[in-house]
């Protein structure tokens, strides 16, 4: 997706992680089930991760049509219920 249909795009947080590979790996299971997300936080770049929670902390976006769909895969993943072939 080019950079500006993400400026333009409608989008939900779906889950805050509490660190940067939590949330890389949630993430990815997302897309692996087909959702569209992307991670926020204004940390310089992963330079100052210490910035993080001031802005927010790490934000799991999702396009607000899919925010369902992920709630369910990421309810999935913390339960142990959802695995990459569902």
């Amino acid at each position: 997706m080019p950079h500006d249909d993400l400026r333009m795009r409608d989008e939900v947080a779906v889950d805050h992680p509490g660190d940067r590979l939590d949330a890389e790996l949630r993430r990815g299971a997302l897309q692996a089930a087909g959702i569209s997300a992307r991670l926020a936080t204004d940390d310089a770049g992963g330079m100052h991760p210490h910035l993080g929670p001031a802005a927010g902390g790490l934000q799991l976006l999702v396009p607000t049509n899919q925010a369902d769909e992920a709630r369910e895969v990421l309810a999935g993943l913390d339960d142990g219920t959802w695995s990459i072939e569902d």
